[in-house]
């Protein structure tokens, strides 16, 4: 009975052993490739933050020193804070608009303290290829007319194309597009204006 049984149960520590080391060496990888992805993502977004807000003008960290407070419309909404010498020198909103031509439009925006735009980029968007998706900066330079742009200049109601009697350019042939970028921009910098000492305000 017992030399029947010793090679099963052999077998069976073997199966078990093997096993145990399969399952160790998955949930390594799993946990490598976790890291690896948050490294990736990290870095990916402190580069697009970079390209509103050049790393040489804060000495704080950026991602970190983040806040999360409710739109207009009552979604989060995140606000990374730029420093130096612990004065606060701009802030980069995280937003979006629902009023693209295909829905939901998500956009990064740079605002220095003075209210005017360091820059604005498109994060995700479901636009047309070959019209709409000319709001992406490595698709044309259609972002860049933004910059240096504020409330005061132009005056409030001339922020909209010109089709609508406004300041800017639209995309050729993606005017809804336009108009919801433009739109989104324009609340994001009053919102800035409004809550600025609470955007900037740390939390002890």
């Amino acid at each position: 009975m017992t030399i029947k049984t010793h090679p099963i149960l052999l077998t069976t520590l073997i199966l078990g052993l093997f096993a145990l080391i399969g399952t160790t060496l998955v949930a390594s990888t799993h946990q490598i490739t976790k890291e690896k992805i948050k490294q990736n993502e990290y870095e990916t977004l402190l580069k697009t933050l970079n390209s509103l807000i050049p790393s040489s003008s804060y000495d704080n960290q950026l991602i970190k020193d983040s806040v999360i407070l409710k739109q207009n419309n009552g979604s989060d909404m995140t606000i990374y804070r730029a420093r130096h010498n612990e004065q606060a020198i701009a802030a980069i909103i995280n937003t979006s608009t629902k009023e693209g031509y295909n829905g939901l439009i998500q956009l990064i925006i740079g605002i220095h303290l003075d209210g005017s735009l360091a820059g604005v980029r498109i994060l995700n968007h479901k636009e047309t290829p070959g019209l709409g998706d000319a709001i992406e900066i490595r698709k044309s330079n259609w972002l860049t007319q933004f910059e240096r742009k504020s409330l005061r200049q132009p005056k409030n109601i001339q922020w909209a194309v010109k089709k609508d009697g406004g300041t800017f350019d639209s995309i050729t042939s993606a005017t809804i597009t336009s108009r919801a970028v433009i739109k989104s921009i324009k609340q994001t910098l009053e919102y800035f204006l409004a809550h600025k000492s609470e955007i900037f305000e740390v939390k002890k």
